[in-house]
């Protein structure tokens, strides 16, 4: 099946409908799978950067003016930059403007990987940056898991990625308190069918913060 895509201006007139009607909406938003291609297209450093384990692999090419749509639609935006970020909140206060809105679900169907091909991220400058600051190190590329730099890099990830979306909670609850705030993780990640330190999703720990 394919997501049913709406823009804000879209959602907010379905929003209207739902107020003039008594109902309550509950959207089911993202930044990081879905996005406006313009965003990348103008800085490709936007974007996650993956490692298979041993090699960085970049879909922007270094060069803006080769990044392909194409490309994009095979990673998504990197979760933590503070640029993204950014343009994340915004939207989710634009929905908290919208009276009928009574739940929103946050970075739908995202993680720290990519589906069914072992990629992990993120590798990218911001994210590089971070480990470094806090470590003394650059992450590690290759697994070992005899590495203590290896298990840093893997907590390291589980923390940002529970960090971040407890920030974008914390933002909705500050402007509309009785919004109920979660997060729908696609089915096959992490619950069964692959491993949580390549996507960077610990369940029980992500619902202590949301």
């Amino acid at each position: 099946s394919t997501a049913q895509l709406f823009t804000l201006e879209e959602a907010a007139r379905v929003a209207g409908m739902c107020e003039q009607r008594g109902l309550g909406l509950v959207g089911f938003t993202c930044y990081q799978t879905y996005f406006p291609e313009q965003l990348v297209l103008d800085d490709p450093k936007r974007l996650m950067v993956t490692s298979d384990g041993e090699q960085l692999f970049k879909p922007y090419q270094e060069l803006p003016d080769r990044v392909t749509f194409e490309e994009i639609g095979e990673l998504g935006l990197c979760p933590f930059r503070p640029e993204n970020k950014a343009f994340y909140q915004e939207l989710l206060l634009a929905i908290c403007e919208w009276p009928a809105t009574c739940e929103i679900h946050v970075n739908d169907e995202a993680s720290l990987g990519w589906f069914g091909n072992w990629l992990m991220a993120c590798y990218c400058d911001y994210c590089q940056a971070q480990f470094k600051e806090k470590t003394g190190s650059n992450p590690p590329m290759k697994r070992d898991w005899e590495d203590p730099l290896w298990w840093a890099w893997l907590e390291h990830r589980f923390e940002n990625w529970n960090a971040v979306h407890a920030e974008f909670r914390e933002g909705i609850k500050k402007v509309r308190p009785e919004i109920v705030v979660g997060q729908q993780h696609s089915p096959s990640i992490p619950e069964r069918m692959y491993n949580a330190w390549v996507y960077g999703i610990n369940l029980a720990r992500q619902a202590t913060t949301m």
